[in-house]
């Protein structure tokens, strides 16, 4: 992973060192940031995300727009395997 989270002054702050751009994270951001860097499945981001009260649906559609936009930004870079169908998409 390409980037840095820090919390600063109660936001969640993240570092894109090829860019030498900071990007303000909202929490659920932050969170799928994080499972990121703890390697979880998109499977289990999604489902960490959907503990929390989302639809399971909604958690889906905001880990994948979460993690192509970071892909877009340079600060990912993840295999096409991560992107692959699987039983979330028919929830």
């Amino acid at each position: 992973m390409g980037g840095r989270l820090a919390r600063i002054r109660n936001q969640s702050i993240l570092f894109g060192p090829s860019q030498q751009a900071l990007f303000a994270l909202n929490e659920m951001g932050a969170d799928i940031w994080r499972c990121l860097e703890d390697g979880l499945s998109p499977e289990a981001i999604a489902s960490e995300i959907a503990n929390r009260g989302i639809n399971r649906h909604q958690a889906v559609e905001y880990v994948d727009a979460a993690v192509r936009q970071w892909e877009r930004l340079g600060l990912i870079r993840l295999s096409p395997a991560w992107f692959a169908p699987s039983s979330l998409d028919h929830v």
